[in-house]
């Protein structure tokens, strides 16, 4: 039993399996490991980046010790709440992706109370997650809660996750130190093994993707810097106004944080003027999102919270049609289960949409956050890349995860920064000329001083026009699909182009044109999507969501028109600017359609989306220096 389980596990390993799951090279070389060592390793070091699936390859190292009698208990330890949480959540469809069955289907939160210990001796749970803030405040107890559940005559295997916090003499690795030595086998993964100065419990890495690696491979976006010499202008408490770029503002600080300065000088941000740093990384959002037909979505990293807010508003007053939310905790924070909430809108369970298109947050978003839409980050906090890579680093990978259904040459993410970060001298300042953002993310500087070997960053696309039908709605079937009929066509290719979840790695793999086993398996994969997400929408919901897709649009619109006014007439772009121009497209459209949008039904949406389109050219032209705009001239 145990050579068949092994002989299908290195055909998973080569691609050859038929059930749909398909590893990356990295995860089969994780499979292939195991099995040579299976009976004696005890522990097992990986670096893979961000967003290649290191949930995964905890799963899949379960499921081979297992198999092999070797363990019968998983316990994950991860580096804060968040990723608990999320943990819990995704798991267990992780699981069940890759054939692996459960107890109960569910994993259990470690809680210090005896419950853990008893749920795991009846057989009830068999994955257990745990912070290392509780290994390490049951450490310093008389009694061990932890090592309790480690002696409860099972056989455990520990998995580590971002195992560079775990510091040879610091106090998390001490205590995670002890939870190694109870356990059968240790697995430590890590997208940032190295630390500054320090060793790990762990030790060097043994198995090891870099993140060009994993670009070859298709498994994650690539990653270009853009710069933006980035000011802000506030007023202070006595009325004075103020402009700092980032590194002027960190110099203003006398021993202090930013919120304390904040309050102490009565700092105001003012809205009155929109940085470019902010803007043309919000009009490339919106003109993806509109290309792609995705809800792609932008992740920025404020000063502090109060500057989050700033930020909030200026997003929500340029681009009224996205969806923007705001987390932090500290001075001018938000309680945790509000920030909690608003997290996951931004992350929602694999499978599901978002329901936030743009997330500013204070050290609240980093690693563990499996973002998959981020297309657009942009970096404004004043931390100094010296001694913090390893948190930018986990906050650049918030954009590294491919999207699914997306084309291979839009797999990218920007990434922006202050020019006056330290960051933005890779592939300029002296020794660091040749070394671009994703050689620094590898530690790679041997092309210091060199060209950058590389194919070019894409240039920011053009305005172009939303399409006439562009307010359409797709209705999801839940009926039992047995043939692809004409009129199903078209929305199940673009679902066949998109699988990646609990079916397929990566569609390129399926031919469901030639191949009748793949048309197959898409068929039913397409129903159990069918079934399990999409709702038929009621007439009111449709509605509501054209009306969505409107008011972005309309935004859009009225950035772009921005731009225009601005270059003719030497008008800073601003929030009231785009308001205004929002304000005369409505008017305009109201008086085209003959009533406001409050009562429009599905013709009116249908014919406005034609106008929107026409309206849409003609910013084209304009651009080119040609035409007029309707509700500007």
């Amino acid at each position: 039993m145990f050579e068949q389980f092994a002989a299908s596990l290195l055909a998973v390993s080569r691609g050859e399996n038929a059930d749909g799951f398909r590893p990356r090279p990295g995860q089969s070389r994780l499979i292939e490991w195991l099995l040579d060592h299976v009976e004696s390793a005890l522990r097992l070091c990986v670096r893979w980046p961000g967003g290649y699936g290191k949930t995964i390859g905890i799963a899949l190292a379960y499921m081979i010790l297992r198999q092999f009698g070797r363990v019968n208990r998983l316990l994950v330890v991860v580096a804060n709440d968040q990723q608990r949480a999320q943990f819990r959540r995704d798991f267990p469809t992780t699981c069940k992706r890759i054939g692996l069955p459960i107890k109960g289907e569910c994993v259990w939160e470690f809680d210090k109370t005896a419950r853990a210990v008893r749920t795991s001796m009846l057989n009830r749970c068999e994955v257990f997650v745990v912070t290392i803030q509780m290994v390490s405040a049951t450490n310093k107890k008389a009694t061990d809660s932890l090592l309790d559940l480690l002696g409860d005559g099972n056989h455990w295997m520990l998995a580590a996750d971002e195992y560079h916090h775990y510091a040879q003499e610091k106090d998390w690795g001490k205590s995670l130190q002890r939870v190694c030595e109870n356990v059968r086998f240790s697995l430590a993964m890590s997208a940032t093994p190295t630390r500054d100065g320090t060793g790990t419990i762990f030790g060097e890495p043994d198995l090891v993707v870099t993140y060009r690696q994993a670009v070859d491979q298709g498994a994650v976006k690539k990653l270009w810097l853009k710069r933006y010499h980035y000011t802000v202008k506030a007023t202070t408490g006595d009325g004075g106004e103020v402009e700092y770029t980032t590194d002027e503002l960190r110099q203003q600080l006398d021993n202090e944080s930013l919120s304390e300065f904040e309050e102490r000088v009565g700092l105001r941000y003012s809205t009155k003027y929109i940085h470019p740093m902010i803007l043309e990384p919000l009009n490339r959002l919106q003109n993806r999102r509109t290309a792609a037909g995705k809800p792609l979505q932008m992740l920025i990293r404020a000063m502090s919270c109060r500057h989050a807010k700033y930020i909030c508003k200026v997003v929500q007053e340029i681009a009224p049609g996205l969806r923007v939310g705001w987390v932090g905790s500290g001075p001018n924070g938000q309680p945790d289960h509000v920030n909690a909430a608003v997290i996951e809108q931004f992350v929602p369970p694999a499978g599901a949409d978002p329901l936030l298109d743009v997330l500013v947050q204070v050290q609240k978003v980093g690693e563990g956050s499996d973002s998959v839409m981020v297309c657009e980050i942009v970096d404004l906090a004043l931390a100094n890349i010296d001694g913090a890579s390893n948190q930018l680093k986990q906050f650049i990978f918030r954009g590294s995860r491919v999207v699914p259904g997306l084309d291979a040459d839009q797999q990218y993410c920007n990434v922006n920064v202050p020019s006056d970060a330290k960051l933005a001298g890779l592939e300029q300042d002296e020794g660091l000329a040749g070394v671009s953002l994703m050689d620094w993310i590898d530690g790679d500087y041997s092309k210091a001083g060199g060209m950058i070997e590389e194919d070019t960053p894409k240039r920011d696309e053009d305005f172009n026009p939303a399409p006439e039908d562009f307010l359409s709605i797709v209705v999801r079937r839940n009926a039992e699909l047995t043939e692809v009929t004409d009129d199903m066509r078209g929305h199940f290719m673009k679902f066949v182009s998109g699988m990646n979840g609990c079916v397929v790695e990566s569609s390129a793999h399926w031919d469901v044109e030639n191949n009748p086993d793949h048309l197959d398996a898409a068929k039913r994969a397409y129903l159990v999507v069918a079934n399990t997400h999409a709702v038929e929408m009621d007439a009111q919901a449709q509605l509501e969501q054209r009306a969505q897709k409107f008011e972005a649009e309309v935004g859009r619109l009225a950035s772009h028109g921005a731009k225009i006014v601005s270059k003719a007439t030497g008008e800073e772009v601003s929030g009231r600017l785009i308001g205004k121009l929002a304000k005369k497209i409505n008017g305009n459209l109201k008086a085209a359609i003959g009533r406001g949008r409050e009562a429009w039904l599905d013709e009116d949406f249908d014919r406005a989306g034609r106008i929107l389109h026409a309206w849409g050219c003609a910013i084209r032209d304009r651009v080119e220096g040609k035409g007029v705009l309707p509700w500007l001239d």
